[in-house]
C-alpha cells in the first residue's frame, strides 16, 4: 500500500496597476509597485492552476506504477489564495467526489479571525500568531550569499533595462543580526512582483510592453532563487520544527491515505529545513513537494512548471526531481530528530478536525 502527501503551494496570485508606488533598488533601478493581491480578490491575470497531472506523474515515477487516488484536499479557507487553488485542483481531478476540507464550519468566514481559526497544518504560522509561541529567531542568513543573490538579480535587471552590468555597492545585509529594511522590504517586494508578473512576460508587464526585453527568464529565475534562500533561512531550525510537526502529525495520523495540503511556500521551506533536506533550487512559485511512502522506502519528489525564455510559465511542461530517498527507518529518524526542539514552555500547535466545505 502506498501512502502519499502532496504539500502543494497555492498557485493563484495577481497584480493590478493602481495605487502604484516606486520601489527604489539602486540609483538607476526602480520597480513600479502594483497593487499585489496577496489574499483577497484575484485578478483575471493571476496564475491559474496548472493541470494536476505533474503531481500524479511524480508519484508514478516514485513508486513505479500509476496511482491517481486522492482522499482529501486540506486547505485554509481563511486565505483566498489557498482556497481558490484547492478549488481549481478539485475541479480538474478525475474523481469529483474528493472532499475539500478546512478546520472551520463557516462558509464565509470573517477575515478578522483569531488564532483559534487557524489550521496549523496548512497555514503559514507567523511570529506572534499563537500565544506563548516559540521564538522565530535568530535567522541564519549568510550575508555574502545574500549579497550575491541580490547582486545577480539586480545585474540581470540592469542588463535588460540599460544594457550594462550592475556595479553599485550594496548596503549591509544584517545589523545586530537582523535583516536590513532594504532587503526585507525593497528587494523582497521586487522579487515577488517579478514572480507574480509572470503570467505574461514580466518586464513587459512592469515597464514598457512594446519593448523586447532580454534576460526575462534570468530575472525570474534569480528572483525565485532569492526568495527561496530568504524563506529557507528566515527562521531558526527550532521554529521550523514547530511549524513542521503539525504536518508530520497529520501525515502519521492518516494511515494508508493520499492527501493534499494546499499551503504556502514558507511552510514548504520550513518543512524541508526542519527535516534537513535541501530544497530544489528551482523553487517558488507554484511547486509541490510530494512524499511517497511504500513498505520499504520514503521518496520526496519536487514538481513545478518549467519557465519559458520570456520568463512566463509553461502550462504543460514540468520539472520533476527526486530530492530525497531513504528507508522507513531513516525517515523515522528524521522525524524523531524534530522532537529534540520541543520545549514544554512552548506548547505544540494543535491538530484540528477538518470539515468538508460544501461548495458548489
Amino acid at each position: 500500500m502506498t501512502k502519499k502527501l502532496s504539500i502543494t503551494r497555492h498557485s493563484l496570485r495577481g497584480v493590478e496597476f493602481f495605487n502604484s508606488q516606486e520601489i527604489i533598488l539602486s540609483k538607476e533601478i526602480t520597480v513600479p509597485n502594483p497593487f499585489i493581491t496577496w489574499n483577497k480578490t484575484l485578478t483575471k491575470e493571476g496564475i491559474k492552476i496548472v493541470s494536476f497531472e505533474p503531481i500524479n506523474q511524480v508519484v508514478e515515477k516514485a513508486e513505479s506504477r500509476s496511482n491517481e487516488r486522492w482522499d482529501e484536499i486540506r486547505v485554509d479557507f481563511l486565505d483566498e489564495r489557498t482556497f481558490r487553488t484547492a478549488y481549481e485542483l478539485k475541479k480538474k481531478m478525475k474523481d469529483k467526489n474528493i472532499p475539500l476540507k478546512a478546520v472551520i464550519k463557516k462558509q464565509n468566514p470573517n477575515q478578522s479571525y483569531s488564532y483559534e481559526d487557524i489550521d496549523s497544518v496548512v497555514h503559514n504560522i507567523k511570529p506572534n500568531t499563537f500565544p506563548n509561541q516559540v521564538p522565530a529567531g535568530p535567522n541564519s542568513y549568510d550575508p555574502d550569499k545574500f549579497k550575491e543573490l541580490t547582486f545577480t538579480f539586480l545585474n540581470y535587471l540592469s542588463l535588460s533595462l540599460f544594457k550594462k552590468p550592475f556595479t553599485e555597492e550594496l548596503p549591509p545585509v544584517l545589523i545586530d543580526g537582523q535583516l536590513t529594511k532594504y532587503y526585507y522590504k525593497n528587494i523582497f517586494l521586487a522579487t515577488n512582483i517579478f514572480v507574480m508578473s509572470s503570467p505574461i512576460p514580466p518586464m513587459n508587464r512592469l515597464y514598457d510592453k512594446h519593448k523586447n526585453y532580454c534576460y526575462q527568464k534570468k530575472i525570474v529565475q534569480s528572483a525565485m532563487k532569492w526568495l527561496l534562500y530568504e524563506h529557507f533561512y528566515r527562521y531558526s531550525v527550532q521554529y521550523n520544527a514547530y511549524m513542521t510537526l503539525p504536518i508530520i502529525e497529520y501525515y502519521d495520523k492518516n494511515e494508508n491515505t493520499a492527501n493534499i495540503l494546499v499551503t504556502h511556500e514558507q511552510n514548504q521551506s520550513s518543512f524541508l529545513s526542519a527535516l534537513d533536506i535541501e530544497p530544489y533550487e528551482y523553487d517558488v512559485p507554484f511547486q509541490s513537494y510530494v512524499i511517497v511512502e511504500n513498505e520499504k522506502n520514503v521518496v520526496i519528489m519536487f514538481t513545478a512548471p518549467q519557465l519559458k525564455d520570456n520568463g512566463t510559465f509553461h502550462r504543460d511542461c514540468f520539472i520533476q526531481k527526486q530530492i530525497w530517498k531513504g528507508t522507513i527507518e531513516e525517515w523515522r529518524k528524521k522525524i524523531k530528530n524534530l522532537y529534540r526542539y520541543v520545549d514544554p514552555s512552548y506548547p505544540l500547535y494543535p491538530l484540528k478536525e477538518a470539515y468538508e466545505l460544501l461548495i458548489e
